[in-house]
């Protein structure tokens, strides 16, 4: 398939748990696919991109994102990808994928993305 495949195959919503940082072992799996997939293509550069809504103000969900995405860079680190194939961004509760406190708008709002910055060189 072309880039695009790729890139919405791999574009995956990551369990988490609401105000915590701890990676889930459902999350675990995924993270060691993308693990394999970026020592096979050193060029392939992706970012971390944590969003949370459960919480009340700005700057502890500000540092629950950061840290959840600092985690799972950690955890590819210890498996042996390169540092420079790694971005990650905390976005606290700035940008909700859908403007609404109900229950479930909020587990659609805390989410873990991993976007595709640079593709391998064919």
């Amino acid at each position: 398939g072309d880039h695009r495949d790729l890139h919405s195959s791999l574009h995956d919503a990551l369990p988490i748990l609401p105000n915590g940082s701890e990676i889930q072992p459902a999350a675990q799996q995924i993270l060691n696919q993308w693990g394999v997939l970026l020592k096979t293509y050193p060029t392939l550069t992706i970012e971390v991109r944590s969003h949370t809504f459960g919480v009340a103000d700005a700057i502890t969900a500000q540092q629950i994102t950061r840290e959840r995405a600092q985690n799972i860079l950690d955890y590819w680190l210890t498996q042996g990808v390169g540092i420079q194939q790694l971005g990650f961004r905390g976005y606290g509760n700035l940008s909700p994928l859908v403007p609404s406190s109900a229950h479930l708008a909020q587990q659609k709002n805390e989410r873990i993305e991993l976007i595709i910055l640079e593709l391998p060189d064919r």
